[in-house]
């Protein structure tokens, strides 16, 4: 299935404009959408939790899990593995 939405890597969006555009879930820093067949990477830097970054045109991301090793076996971070 493909999917057209139309962003640029980098684009910021409201939340609204997120849910809107991917049909996904309005909390979460990964959401799978199945109507689009989407996992959305929500990387905010007003809170400290995670250090999400752009190295040469790559997005290192951080993931879900806040406590030791992160697993790929891990809900959505199975999605991202995948």
């Amino acid at each position: 299935m493909s999917f057209e939405h139309g962003l640029q890597p980098s684009d910021v969006l409201t939340n609204q404009e997120l849910m809107s555009t991917f049909k996904c879930a309005m909390v979460g820093g990964m959401r799978y959408s199945h109507r689009t067949n989407a996992l959305v990477l929500i990387s905010d830097h007003t809170k400290s939790l995670y250090n999400d970054r752009w190295i040469s045109n790559v997005f290192h991301y951080t993931g879900m899990g806040q406590v030791g090793h992160q697993s790929l076996d891990y809900s959505q971070n199975k999605k991202l593995y995948q």
